[in-house]
């Protein structure tokens, strides 16, 4: 006898999941019929089972009026205490703000000789430390040996 729909079971040996992979089809696109023809019936009767229309108010909602209604008489009232506030004490402080002091920019250092700038290693002449490394004008590696700049 079939099973939903299914073939009756062979006699050769098959897969574990043969069976299993058209029987989850077949729910899933039941479940997924079924949620379409609930969301198409929410849409269209606004979900509230009243057919549609306006929106329900139950209970009504009230109105406010203006007239607190009758006050009663007889019911003498409290006279209020008498309430003073002193003055807050001005203080004699004063915020002044001063304008941001602009530093002077560093000076650069001044080149020994005309027209040879200090921040650039020159090719033979002294340094001071032995295996410092330093940059000449074209951006050329130069290393301290024997107390001068050599060509890395």
């Amino acid at each position: 006898m079939p099973r939903f729909g299914l073939p009756a079971p062979r006699n050769q040996p098959r897969a574990e999941n043969d069976d299993w992979f058209p029987l989850v089809v077949k729910v899933a696109g039941v479940l997924v019929v079924a949620g379409l023809v609930v969301g198409f019936l929410l849409v269209t009767r606004g979900g509230d089972g009243a057919g549609g229309g306006g929106a329900v108010t139950n209970p009504p909602v009230p109105t406010i009026t203006d007239s607190p209604g009758a006050e009663p008489t007889d019911t003498p009232r409290p006279a209020l205490p008498a309430v003073t506030v002193a003055q807050p004490a001005v203080g004699t402080q004063t915020a002044v703000i001063t304008p941001k002091t602009t530093s002077k920019p560093k000076p650069r250092p001044k080149p020994t000789q005309p027209g040879i700038d200090p921040r650039f290693a020159r090719f033979g002449l002294p340094c001071s430390v032995d295996g410092t490394f330093a940059v000449n004008e074209r951006f050329e590696p130069l290393v301290c040996r024997n107390g001068r700049w050599d060509r890395f």
